[in-house]
C-alpha cells in the first residue's frame, strides 16, 4: 500500500491539494497536510478557494 495520497480540486483558478497518509496503527489514511495554488494553507485564499470548489460541486 502506498504510504501517501494527494486528492486534487480545481475550480475556477484555483487548486486545492490534501495530502492523505496512511497511519498504519488505525490502518487508514488521514489528512495532514494541504496546499491551495502551491502555497501552504490556511489562509483567506484557501478560504475562498474551498467555497469555489463547493459551489461548482453543488452545480
Amino acid at each position: 500500500m502506498s504510504p501517501a495520497k494527494v486528492l486534487t480540486y480545481r475550480a475556477r483558478g484555483c487548486e486545492m491539494a490534501i495530502y492523505l497518509y496512511f497511519d498504519t496503527g488505525r490502518s487508514a489514511f488521514f489528512a495532514l497536510h494541504y496546499d491551495v495554488n502551491g502555497r501552504p494553507a490556511p489562509s483567506r485564499e484557501a478560504d475562498r478557494c474551498l467555497r469555489l470548489i463547493a459551489a461548482a460541486k453543488r452545480g
